[in-house]
């Protein structure tokens, strides 16, 4: 389910998350995490539709399962990235992307912030 990069990025994750009582998700598919209001507008619902089947990463969660942050690594093969942070942050959900390295000094800042409020 993991290649051997995203296993290495799912233990450091989790071993910062676990500081703060946070648990980490893999591969969750965006329809499952989000869903559109019935206010939203109509291209936002039609965005919303054609990303619904795209997943996350990785996806930090408090221990009642509230969205903390996604993390994302970059790849040639992911497309729709701006449809897709435009909607999560929208939600009021923090995404970060990582193309190379992920820096484990911004995760452990954002982790520690968001999950004071969460």
């Amino acid at each position: 389910m993991l290649d051997s990069r995203e296993r290495d990025v799912y233990n450091a994750i989790k071993g910062v998350a676990d500081q703060f009582g946070l648990k980490v998700m893999i591969k969750m598919r965006l329809g499952d995490m989000i869903e559109p209001t019935s206010d939203s507008s109509i291209k936002y619902n039609s965005d919303m539709k054609r990303i619904a089947d795209k997943s996350c990463d990785f996806v930090v969660c408090n221990n009642n399962n509230n969205i903390v942050a996604v993390i994302d690594l970059e790849n040639e093969d992911k497309e729709d990235t701006d449809t897709i942070d435009f909607i999560l942050d929208d939600c009021g959900v923090k995404i970060l992307r990582y193309k190379h390295e992920v820096n484990l000094t911004e995760v452990t800042s954002v982790l520690k912030t968001r999950a004071m409020i969460s």
